[in-house]
């Protein structure tokens, strides 16, 4: 199973949809699945715990690309 979360992070909107799409892609992993993370650039450098954590494959959102996944989780304001 696969699973692609979309969500920012910034300064300016802080780190919350980081580490709450991070909680349950650290539970989906311990589960088997496959989770990866389109961001936007700044995320990262905003929640350092996202580049060393292995449960959160990260890419950039503009990277996304067609590939199958069984969950899409939306964590963004701005995105419905």
């Amino acid at each position: 199973m696969r699973a692609v979360f979309r969500f920012d992070a910034s300064p300016a909107i802080g780190a919350g949809h980081a580490y709450r799409c991070l909680t349950l892609a650290e539970a989906l992993s311990r589960l088997g699945w496959q989770c990866r993370g389109a961001v936007n650039r700044e995320a990262a450098l905003t929640a350092p715990v996202l580049r060393r954590n292995p449960a959160l494959a990260l890419q950039d959102s503009d990277s996304l690309g067609t590939a199958p996944a069984d969950w899409l989780v939306v964590d963004h304001y701005g995105l419905d």
